[in-house]
């Protein structure tokens, strides 16, 4: 859910992550969640691309950031156990994951020059996407 502002059905015109975290803190207020826990997941996805400030934030802003970032572009990939990440892989096939996500990316890019997905384009990020090992 943390990157379903990607999707035109929920871009807002903000970064995808303000817009995922509207749309979803909208979702758990709606399914019956505690306002305290869809402010939660609201900041999770908001700050799971916050280089550098994640970490210090909530346990589960930390955890989303880091396994996003794992998922992603193989970040912190020596801090999993493969038995674990094969396991995971076995449970939740990355079934055209790469290409998904760079194409989704690229149309963030390409659209909305004030966020910060252009420059990480620019710097090879989809280079970074294509040579995880999974």
């Amino acid at each position: 859910m943390h990157d379903i502002g990607l999707l035109h059905t929920f871009d807002k015109g903000n970064t995808f992550e303000l817009d995922g975290a509207t749309a979803a803190r909208r979702f758990c207020i709606g399914h019956e969640l505690s306002t305290q826990k869809a402010d939660l997941v609201h900041e999770m996805i908001v700050h799971h691309n916050s280089v550098g400030v994640a970490h210090k934030l909530d346990p589960e802003i930390a955890l989303l950031h880091f396994g996003a970032g794992a998922d992603v572009a193989g970040l912190w990939l020596h801090d999993i156990h493969t038995k674990t990440l094969s396991e995971v892989l076995t449970a939740f096939p990355r079934l055209g994951f790469k290409q998904g996500m760079s194409t989704l990316l690229l149309d963030q890019a390409s659209r909305k020059s004030q966020n910060f997905m252009k420059p990480l384009m620019q710097l090879g990020f989809l280079k970074k996407i294509e040579n995880v090992p999974f």
